[in-house]
């Protein structure tokens, strides 16, 4: 924000989830010559502790506004780049396991689920090479929770990846004997990077 004070933690979420998308100069800071480093932590902070959503906002708002995170208010472009200290863009995608263990799990708001690391794909080729290896680390964590809808999403995320990333937590997960055939057969197409 170049004129004005970040607004706090609270009026941000409402901005989030009921207000309207955020304008390129509330996103970048002019006198640092960069993206705003605000909503990086506002969102470490929302994705650490998520629960709240369920009965802060209804479902319908839960949606809109996750899917605004990494759309109109341009996380990717928040933590592919090396703009932005390593030790937050990593507390960020860290934090986005809790995402999945207190939110997701719980409710995959619509397709949210699924389609959360593919919305946060980067296609610049400026990136910082610790992202993808870190992202590969998380969803391999999330590989690990029983729930179907988080396991899914995690696939989609992998599949996604540089293959020297996917490679080794979808070779762990083919390795389960308890996989449904087509829970196996995506699992394959992930490995392959053949997913859409």
């Amino acid at each position: 924000m170049p004129d004005a004070a970040p607004p706090t933690y609270e009026a941000w979420l409402d901005w989030v989830f009921t207000g309207p998308p955020p304008s390129s100069d509330d996103l970048w800071d002019e006198a640092a010559g960069r993206p705003a480093a605000w909503p990086l932590t506002y969102c470490t902070r929302l994705f650490g502790a998520p629960g709240f959503l369920r009965t802060a906002y209804s479902d319908a708002q839960v949606r809109e506004g996750l899917w605004g995170l990494p759309n109109a208010w341009e996380l990717p472009a928040l933590l592919w780049p090396d703009e932005l200290p390593w030790d937050h863009r990593k507390a960020c995608l860290e934090a986005m396991y809790t995402l999945f263990t207190d939110l997701f799990a719980l409710n995959d708001y619509e397709g949210t689920c699924f389609m959360w690391w593919d919305m946060l794909r980067w296609f610049d080729r400026t990136c910082d090479p610790r992202v993808p290896a870190l992202m590969a680390q998380v969803l391999d964590r999330i590989l690990r929770l029983p729930d179907e809808e988080c396991q899914h999403a995690a696939l989609h995320g992998l599949g996604h990846l540089p293959e020297a990333h996917r490679t080794a937590p979808l070779a762990a997960y083919l390795t389960r004997t308890q996989l449904a055939p087509e829970v196996r057969a995506y699992a394959e197409r992930a490995l392959a990077g053949k997913v859409l």
